[in-house]
Order: structure tokens, then sequence, then C-alpha cells
């Protein structure tokens, strides 16, 4: 993934240490730790990793509660095996207990399991699904701000994720203005620049490269060219495309 993220010409990338297809984590190996370290230190990559999906910070079901904390805890020693400082995290669904409460759970593994931690830094990621669902309606980062005593929590605004759950991103004042009252701009570390192949509302997590889909180029443009994000890192999260249309996009993206 690094190679190809050195060959492409981007300067950041963003993997999962647990494969979706296996669901078992990356066996780490003393031989790929030193290449991996060797090719980010000379190429100066920035490198995100993105929490599992079986992680589910706002559960109400004390084992999976237990299990999230057990799950983070691993692959924080795993980043910091591999330099990384930042993982990005879905605040998860508020099964077995109300919105509120899950608010509260996800505050709560986050403060404990980062009580002591000086070299990592999370991000919470903006979602789209509905109901319970944790952090996509964008209120719920004021509600999880009040409830932190750690500082090493921040930000990442999916731009797919907050169209689809049905937020206007093509006024972008307005947009960037809403942003400031919720995230607040200063929080926001990172921005996973996705379109969507589904209508605004829908709550339908679908992505699209950030050439096509519903959203359009130049909405997506003017946000991150905005002067509070245009220096922000920014990581494609591409639908199943070949290698060369995705090397394509990237180089297309970087001229933005």
């Amino acid at each position: 993934m690094l190679e190809q993220t050195i060959q492409f010409g981007a300067n950041a990338c963003q993997f999962f240490f647990m494969p979706q297809d296996t669901n078992k984590y990356l066996k780490l190996t003393d031989k790929d730790q030193e290449a991996f370290l060797a090719l980010k230190h000379k190429h100066k990559t920035t490198v995100f990793a993105h929490s599992s999906y079986w992680i589910n910070p706002a559960s109400g079901n004390p084992a999976s509660a237990r299990a999230s904390h057990r799950m983070l805890k691993q692959e924080i020693e795993i980043a910091k095996k591999l330099d990384i400082n930042h993982i990005v995290m879905h605040a998860g669904s508020a099964k077995g207990h109300e919105k509120e409460a899950g608010i509260q759970a996800v505050a709560t593994l986050l403060n404990t399991v980062l009580q002591d931690e000086k070299e990592i830094t999370i991000l919470i990621e903006n979602t789209a699904h509905a109901g319970k669902t944790v952090c996509s309606n964008l209120e719920d980062f004021v509600a999880l701000q009040s409830l932190l005593t750690t500082t090493n929590v921040k930000f990442c605004l999916d731009t797919a994720h907050a169209y689809s759950y049905g937020y206007d991103l093509k006024t972008t004042d307005l947009f960037l203005k809403l942003l400031e009252q919720t995230m607040g701009l200063e929080h926001i570390k990172l921005i996973h620049l996705n379109n969507s192949a589904k209508p605004s509302g829908s709550k339908i997590d679908q992505h699209e490269l950030p050439d096509q889909g519903l959203i359009g180029e130049t909405v997506l443009q003017n946000i991150i060219n905005s002067p509070k994000l245009k220096t922000l890192p920014i990581i494609i999260e591409p639908p199943i495309v070949s290698l060369e249309e995705l090397k394509k996009t990237v180089s297309h993206v970087r001229n933005w």
C-alpha cells in the first residue's frame, strides 16, 4: 500500500489494520516493520490508520464495549510500532441504550484509553446513517466534545457521508459555518474527499470517485480550497476501480 502511494505521487495514505476480507489483524513481522518505516520516513508520507468496523464505541452491550476497548488498545499498539499517529474511527451505533448514552459511551472509551497516551490521536469521523448512529448528525460532535477529558481526540470530515446524511454542501460558506458550530474547524485534522453515488438525505453510504458522483466536482473543490481547510491532508476512499483509474484520479485531484 505504501509503495503504491509513492508510485502514485501521493504524500498521504490510509489503511485498515484489519482487512475487511479477512476480519483478522495484519501480522506485523520485524521485516515488515523495518521496510515500512524506511519507506515512510524516506518519502515523508503521512499515514493514517482506520479502525476496524468491529469496534463500536457507542454500544450499550457490555460485551461489545469490552471488546471495543480491547481492540482499540491493540490497534494503538500496532500504530505505534509503525510510527502512525492518527487512527480514524467511527463512533458507532448506540445499540442497547439511548443515543445520548451512546455518546457518553464513546467519550468514556476515549477518555479511558487515551488517558495516558501521548503519541496517538483518534479522529472521529462523521458517518451517513440514521437511527442510533452517533456522529452522523453533526450536532453529536458538540455533545461529544463536552464530555471529553482528553485532548487526543480530533475529527475527520467525510464529504460523501455529510451529503448522504442530508447536509447541503453546495453553499460552501453555510456548510463551513455549520462545521464551525459543530465539529469546530480547528478540530478537523483530515478530509475524506469522497463523492456520493446516492442522493442527499438517502442515509446510504456509497462512495464515488471525487470527480464523479452526485455532489459535483466543483462543490468538492470549493470545500477543500476554502481557507480554513486547504492545508489539511486528504484521503480518497474509492469504490472498486482499476489501479490505472485510481492513479488518474489521484493526479487529477492533486491539481485542484
